[in-house]
């Protein structure tokens, strides 16, 4: 008899980018492509998305997560614009296994397709959630705004700081408020047919 162990497939995010259909000239500079760095919920919490124009909102995360300057993102043609703006809709719209298919996604453990480091130093790939008893329900409706009702729950549920969910990457982020939405809002047979 052979025993054989299956070694997890190592699954690893590819960088974002988008290649200028126009490229463009700053300061003597050409810029072929667009890196983009992973939108992380502290970042995402840094910019007014609610805003009338939309536009403002691609911007800034292009410029908070490409590096390229206002001079620069304003040369860029409305063809790129609307790529870079596709994929700013992607990161904060989408959930970790859009960006990362084959990602283990359960009820209660969330493998993160962007590890982050904790507050102790060590790495977290991925997080075992705690589902919310009755009285942590009652603490979370008595939360005076929608944005401390989100924070306490969230540290409720994840055990992560503040400061580890600010390291999130977005669509981590959206995957575990899918599953703490879940814990408030569904009967127990929704859980009991995933197991």
């Amino acid at each position: 008899m052979t025993l054989q162990i299956e070694k997890k497939k190592e699954l690893k995010l590819a960088p974002i980018t988008h290649h200028l259909l126009h490229p463009i000239t700053v300061d003597d500079t050409e810029i072929t492509e667009l890196t983009f760095e992973p939108l992380t919920f502290s970042i995402y919490s840094g910019v007014d998305v609610e805003q009338d124009d939309q536009d403002v909102v691609v911007e800034e995360f292009t410029l908070a997560l490409t590096g390229i300057s206002e001079k620069a993102f304003d040369k860029l043609s409305t063809p790129d614009f609307n790529s870079v703006e596709k994929i700013i809709f992607r990161l904060v719209t989408k959930n970790a296994p859009d960006w990362l298919p084959g990602i283990e996604i359960g009820s209660e453990k969330i493998q993160l397709a962007l590890p982050i480091v904790a507050d102790d130093g060590r790495t977290i790939t991925e997080i075992e959630l705690k589902v919310p008893s009755v009285k942590t329900r009652k603490i979370y409706k008595a939360q005076p705004t929608d944005k401390q009702k989100q924070a306490f729950i969230t540290h409720a549920c994840s055990g992560l700081s503040e400061v580890e969910v600010g390291k999130l990457f977005m669509p981590d982020w959206n995957q575990l408020q899918v599953n703490i939405d879940n814990f408030l809002n569904q009967q127990a047979g929704f859980f009991q047919t995933k197991i």
